[in-house]
């Protein structure tokens, strides 16, 4: 496919995935990556931030990354995470220590993807919000999510295996993440 001047005739998609791949022919030890997954489909998006998170130079060496972006999940494979607001650090640290503060970064990803725990288990209750992002359920009133959302029950298992499980009646719905 020909790119164009300046990239015009391919996607934002496409061109963020080039700019990615040239960053990649010439690592440094400091990168900064600035919304580099925001235009991305599912599979481009989970495959530039897998890359991201295990960045190396040329020595091998594992690069320092610093990344900037508006999804939560596009962090899932780096080791700690900093909150940012009003020009100042609010909190900084291992993610799974921040999790466990319930502080900023907490209330940020709980809000993103629709989780509330419920004990401190690391239970979760799944939310009309998150069902609502499913076309299958679009249509549903938050009443109707409310009750389906019951339904389900969560624990924490390795990526690809079932995250959400009916309880009941449901048994041919299941949602893996």
């Amino acid at each position: 496919r020909k790119l164009g001047s300046y990239g015009a005739s391919i996607s934002q998609g496409m061109r963020q995935r080039v700019t990615f791949a040239r960053l990649l022919m010439n690592l440094r030890p400091y990168v900064f990556l600035d919304e580099i997954a925001c235009n991305q489909d599912g599979p481009g998006f989970w495959a530039l931030a897998s890359a991201a998170a295990n960045l190396k130079t040329a020595d091998g060496e594992p690069c320092t990354v610093v990344a900037i972006s508006h999804q939560a999940r596009f962090f899932e494979d780096f080791d700690s995470a900093m909150v940012v607001g009003s020009n100042t650090v609010l909190e900084c640290g291992p993610k799974e220590a921040l999790m466990q503060r319930k502080g900023f970064y907490y209330q940020l990803i709980s809000a993103q993807e629709g989780l509330d725990t419920t004990d401190d288990s690391g239970k979760v209750q799944l939310s009309p919000k998150v069902l609502r992002k499913f076309w299958v359920f679009a249509t549903c009133t938050v009443e109707q999510l409310e009750e389906v959302a019951k339904l389900f029950s969560s624990r924490k298992l390795a990526a690809g295996q079932i995250l959400y499980q009916p309880k009941d009646l449901l048994d041919e719905l299941s949602v893996v993440a």
